[in-house]
């Protein structure tokens, strides 16, 4: 499992170490996992969250884009 690099509610947001391009966050909750795209903040991948639920994670994590860029990019050194 990879570290959480935000917490919030009682979400994790993750980026793997051993992951691919598009630079993207992982948001896991006890029951549920979204993937956004950062820059275009559009899901990657939904299990289990509602599209309100979407829209309210989307919205409330969208300001710490450039947190969670600055994280990928010392993930990824590529």
């Amino acid at each position: 499992m990879s570290p959480a690099v935000f917490r919030f509610w009682n979400l994790r947001v993750v980026i793997h170490t051993k992951d691919h391009k598009p630079a993207h966050i992982h948001v896991i909750g006890p029951d549920a996992e979204i993937k956004f795209a950062l820059g275009t903040w559009e899901v990657i991948d939904n299990n289990g969250f509602s599209q309100k639920a979407s829209n309210q994670i989307r919205e409330f994590l969208k300001p710490r884009e450039s947190e969670f860029l600055e994280a990928w990019n010392a993930i990824h050194k590529d």
